[in-house]
């Protein structure tokens, strides 16, 4: 049993632990394996009302089920493999790789496919935008190359999901006065539900038009 108290002392141990196990407000239980993946969460609500019998039903359901899928998985088709791959999307264990292997083994359902496509697209766009300070203009370029070269690979995310790669895109472009990745990324910003915002598109229409006309 391992007992955390965040006291946002510097230099604490750990000091994204709960962050990382899925925390959120105190008391908070989970149950984690050897190697420190979620296995089981346990409600607040329980915790407080119901206090050790609560962390047992959790260890003896949660847990327990954890396990039970996983051996069900290794002995069992592809609706087991699935069943425990989800649990395990659900938990937060898998990366980007367990993510594709998954999709290019074709063991999942039509419902459970778009799942898991939209979280690879979340962390590849996050693998992009890594090392970004929106402070620091000069730290927009490296990312927005690499939204630009996943963006022809695969694409961006659609709706507002796309808000902050494309943003970032568009950013750089003026940044660089690059008119035609500006107009681009504008265009997608548009379709992707800002087009509704007045504001915003006067904006970005008289940098447009500043960057066409060759103005600095």
């Amino acid at each position: 049993m391992f007992c955390y108290i965040d006291s946002h002392v510097a230099d604490e141990p750990y000091p994204d632990l709960m962050y990382e196990v899925d925390g959120a407000g105190y008391p908070y239980v989970c149950f984690l394996d050897p190697n420190g993946h979620l296995l089981a969460k346990q409600k607040s609500e329980a915790t407080r009302e119901d206090g050790v019998a609560a962390f047992e039903a959790t260890l003896a359901t949660g847990v327990k089920a954890f396990y039970d899928l996983e051996k069900a998985a290794k002995n069992g088709g592809k609706k087991a493999k699935a069943e425990f791959f989800m649990r395990r999307f659900d938990l937060g264990h898998l990366g980007m790789d367990d993510l594709q292997a998954a999709l290019e083994a074709a063991f999942l359902s039509e419902d459970q496919l778009p799942l898991v496509q939209e979280r690879l697209m979340e962390l590849r766009v996050k693998d992009c935008l890594e090392g970004l300070d929106q402070t620091k203009k000069e730290t927009f370029g490296p990312c927005a190359e690499k939204l630009l070269k996943l963006h022809k690979t695969i694409g961006l995310p659609e709706g507002p999901a796309g808000w902050h790669p494309w943003n970032v895109i568009l950013e750089d472009a003026y940044r660089r006065r690059d008119a035609k990745t500006f107009e681009m990324a504008f265009t997608a910003l548009k379709a992707a539900g800002l087009g509704s915002r007045k504001a915003f598109v006067a904006k970005r229409q008289k940098q447009l038009d500043e960057l066409k006309a060759g103005k600095k």
